[in-house]
């Protein structure tokens, strides 16, 4: 007789609830098929020591599914290897420009971008020049033991200043000098230039215009003398970046567009085109999200969109479908979980739907009701096993 309580008591306990299960909806489980593509993808990059495409297949899986813990914290790793890998770039490339090899401390910010697109040291010593106008120079023929901070110390008095002579002449590497080599020396306005007058050529109007050396403090002193300026590389940067996520906006490839119009706008954050262009990709790629059931995913990405477009109705329309959706969906499935006597898995349905709308229906009538039978029917287990004991 004990064995038979819990076979007749859990009918009974959810009749009490009066609640019918026959003609809900079937709705099976959220489409993760792409988001876990994307993050094998991300694992066989990994292996082929491809840390770049390997974030950005994490990115795209954490896109299609937000909840995917794996790609989540993988992604998180990965980033922090990619930043780790920048920062070891960008110090190789400021000790190459301290010794005066702009070639390759240059290839070294360029290594430092790719790890790390919007680096702002990087981006700073790439795109910043100082423009200093030479009128006039001499001409200094190398001699044996000489390198250039001691021919600046021999002109100007200061060895500092061997970057101007340096990229005066165009040397990628500036020591690399050889002897006999003949090189020009200029002179900088405001600045003492110690030669023989008798021995100074006039130049045709000319600057030298070079990127801003990473130890900045040698430049005291000179600021009277020169005019910094913004190059156009930031521009160049939006529009390549803009043209690219145009391009794949176009192919229908969202994720990957909304990545280069981002790094579009960090170049320049007013460009009308590249908003336009995430807008729409955002909005794309909800929609696709919305058509595959995935609604918690699309109402993010719909409320991305609106972030460039404040006034896109459909947008907020979408947006608002999304949420329903998203409420209903996970309401009908702890209802049918309540319905096969599932009650820890009709549960945690129901408190997705809570964690966006605590008054949504009777949700929250229904967890409390489902935890007290859940904790009675372990109770009778519990009596029926100690009464077992006892026979």
């Amino acid at each position: 007789m004990k064995n038979r309580i819990v076979l007749w008591i859990i009918p009974l306990l959810f009749g009490m609830g009066c609640i019918q299960t026959s003609m809900v909806e079937t709705i099976g489980p959220s489409d993760t098929r792409l988001s876990n593509e994307y993050y094998q993808q991300g694992q066989d990059y990994e292996a082929k020591k491809d840390p770049i495409q390997a974030f950005k297949a994490y990115s795209l899986a954490v896109t299609v599914d937000p909840s995917n813990k794996k790609a989540v914290e993988d992604r998180a790793r990965i980033a922090k290897t990619l930043r780790s890998l920048a920062e070891k770039h960008y110090h190789e490339g400021l000790r190459r420009y301290q010794e005066g090899q702009y070639g390759q401390g240059r290839r070294e910010f360029l290594t430092a971008l790719k790890y790390r697109p919007d680096h702002p040291s990087a981006i700073k010593i790439l795109t910043t020049r100082k423009r200093i106008p030479i009128a006039r120079y001499v001409i200094h023929e190398i001699k044996e033991g000489e390198n250039l901070a001691r021919i600046a110390q021999i002109y100007y008095g200061d060895q500092t200043k061997f970057p101007v002579i340096a990229q005066y002449n165009q040397l990628a590497d500036a020591t690399r000098l050889l002897v006999g080599q003949k090189i020009k020396i200029p002179e900088i306005q405001g600045v003492d230039f110690l030669v023989d007058v008798n021995s100074v050529q006039a130049e045709s109007p000319y600057t030298v215009d070079f990127a801003i050396p990473p130890a900045d403090d040698q430049w005291n002193g000179m600021t009277n003398n020169i005019i910094e300026e913004k190059k156009t590389e930031q521009a160049d940067f939006a529009v390549i970046h803009r043209e690219q996520g145009i391009a794949l906006f176009e192919r229908n490839q969202y994720i990957e567009a909304i990545v280069e119009l981002n790094k579009a706008l960090f170049f320049k954050p007013d460009d009308k085109d590249s908003q336009d262009y995430i807008h729409r990709s955002h909005f794309q790629l909800a929609v696709a999200l919305f058509n595959s059931q995935n609604y918690l995913a699309a109402k993010e990405q719909f409320a991305e969109s609106l972030k460039y477009k404040e006034d896109c109705a459909p947008c907020a329309e979408y947006l608002q479908k999304s949420e329903e959706q998203y409420k209903e969906l996970h309401y009908k499935r702890g209802m049918q979980y309540y319905g096969k006597e599932e009650l820890l898995e009709a549960i945690q349905e129901w408190e997705l739907v809570v964690a966006l709308d605590p008054a949504y229906k009777n949700v929250d009538y229904l967890i409390n009701k489902a935890r007290v039978i859940h904790a009675k029917i372990e109770e009778m287990k519990k009596e029926q096993k100690e009464n077992n004991k006892k026979w």
